[in-house]
């Protein structure tokens, strides 16, 4: 839905609008994802709840037993 939306090299002001103007969200990690990628998805988890839209993160893979501290 969102290339329908957003096309291009879109800015980040564009790609707001869009996520603020959704009523629910997926937010997918990269394959094996480092700390990083947990971090980012679940920042961005965050805000969206934070702006009351519906979101999920999903990942393909067991979280690592190094990053199972991190809560959300």
């Amino acid at each position: 839905m969102m290339s329908k939306l957003v096309r291009g090299n879109a800015d980040l002001e564009s790609i707001a609008r869009v996520l603020k103007g959704a009523k629910r969200v997926a937010v997918f990690t990269h394959i094996r994802p480092d700390g990083d990628a947990y971090g980012c998805a679940l920042a961005l988890y965050t805000a969206l709840n934070n702006i009351g839209v519906e979101c999920g993160v999903f990942d393909e893979s067991e979280t690592p037993s190094n990053l199972s501290f991190v809560e959300g």
